[in-house]
């Protein structure tokens, strides 16, 4: 079994996009990965003496509840489409964490971090080559053409620039990680950054730039955890000055200088779709419209995985998701804090930006891939930590019982 959880962390984007199940006509085709994954889950459920679900997973369970709970209620949706999208993008993922943390004590770390380098070396050498090539290469291209899509944005499964980039940004924060713990030699770490780093530049995505800056300053920051507090506390309140300024912002973005720029042509057009979706959630504000009904209304998707959760769910569940993804980073930052571990916080910074900040621009945590690598890289490190903890609480009891044997005998010694 270990060696399927290798070959799977290593060729994941294989099985998530490309070795398809033909059923036949009338039954919707299959990946593999639906089958693999369940089976690692049975098998290590059945081998392992302790099961650990993970502190996120009664919120995510609850999420995903609520999410078909809620479709039932919208006669536009379909109840088993909702399933399967949940199962793609939530349930499968989590299947890996939980697979990964319960054979933290069976699987060879240093091979599992072989395995995970890999798959991120996989999608940068696809994204690199679509670019040279100028065009598709593997995979189905989901877009319109017509809309005038650039040809570096073509990364085979991972078409958008931005998500592509963001599964780049967290093998770089595990190859920091490795490369920190000693895990595996340190110059095929640093080639792979190299190479991983510039399959994620390549992209020219404003916000994947910008997540690459922050990743690399975030792991070699002495101070991680004021540099997260500014981050957090400057999207905080950039959101209300946007408001207050809005009026501003439309001058600017309707003035003919600014037109000229298509980056600010983008930034009309999510000005646009946010003030829409604002509109939309107002009209629905608890239960919103119906887990993805959004591209049926809109015909297009928010550019906003929180807005998305939102207008679809609705406030009740968006407060359910953001303590799941809160619960899922922040709480992997707060134990590192706790337990005096730089190497472990400095990862979990960069992880934390890439999976709180850049969802801001794009419905990344709708995305089965990027779930299903965020699953792998905190499963990977989770267990790697926890089985660190116990070695070394292990250790600590054994050298406290041989000082206190050799005090008894100290004793005893002066007794005589």
């Amino acid at each position: 079994m270990n060696i399927m959880i290798y070959i799977y962390v290593a060729l994941w984007p294989l099985f998530n996009q490309y070795v398809i199940i033909d059923l036949g006509s009338g039954i919707p085709d299959i990946t593999v990965q639906i089958l693999l994954v369940p089976l690692l889950m049975i098998s290590t459920v059945l081998a392992g003496k302790s099961k650990s679900f993970g502190e996120f997973a009664p919120w995510l369970f609850l999420f995903i509840l609520y999410s078909l709970i809620t479709s039932v209620f919208h006669a536009n949706t379909s109840t088993l489409h909702i399933f399967q999208l949940l199962i793609q993008v939530y349930a499968l993922p989590y299947m890996i964490y939980f697979i990964l943390f319960n054979n933290r004590d069976k699987v060879n770390y240093k091979y599992l971090s072989y395995a995970i380098i890999i798959g991120g070396l996989f999608i940068s050498a696809t994204g690199v080559a679509e670019f040279i090539a100028g065009k598709n290469l593997i995979g189905k291209v989901d877009y319109d053409e017509s809309i005038g899509v650039s040809l570096y944005r073509t990364n085979g499964p991972f078409h958008d620039s931005i998500g592509y980039a963001s599964l780049l940004l967290l093998y770089l924060s595990y190859i920091y990680y490795s490369y920190s713990k000693d895990v595996l030699p340190k110059k095929f770490l640093l080639i792979s950054s190299i190479f991983i780093g510039f399959g994620s530049f390549v992209n020219f995505s404003r916000a994947a730039i910008l997540g690459l800056l922050v990743v690399f300053v975030s792991s070699f920051s002495k101070n991680p955890k004021k540099l997260f507090v500014m981050l957090f506390v400057g999207f905080i309140v950039s959101v209300p000055i946007l408001f207050i300024f809005s009026d501003i912002v439309d001058q600017i973005t309707s003035s003919k200088l600014v037109q000229q720029r298509t980056d600010t042509q983008t930034m009309e057009v999510r000005w646009s779709l946010y003030n829409y979706v604002l509109d939309t959630v107002v009209a629905n504000p608890l239960l919103g419209i119906g887990y993805d009904n959004f591209i049926l209304v809109h015909g297009g998707a928010t550019h906003n995985s929180y807005l998305q959760v939102l207008v679809e769910l609705g406030f009740i569940g968006l407060i359910i998701f953001l303590i799941f993804i809160w619960k899922l980073v922040v709480s992997n930052i707060r134990d590192a804090i706790r337990r005096k571990q730089p190497v472990n916080l400095r990862t979990m910074m960069g992880i934390g930006f890439v999976v709180l900040f850049i969802p801001n621009t794009i419905v990344l945590l709708q995305s089965p891939h990027f779930m299903t690598i965020l699953m792998i890289v905190i499963g990977a490190i989770s267990a790697h930590e926890k089985s660190s903890a116990l070695s070394e609480s292990s250790v600590e009891l054994q050298n406290d019982k041989i000082t206190l044997k050799e005090n008894h005998s100290g004793v005893r010694l002066r007794d005589k």
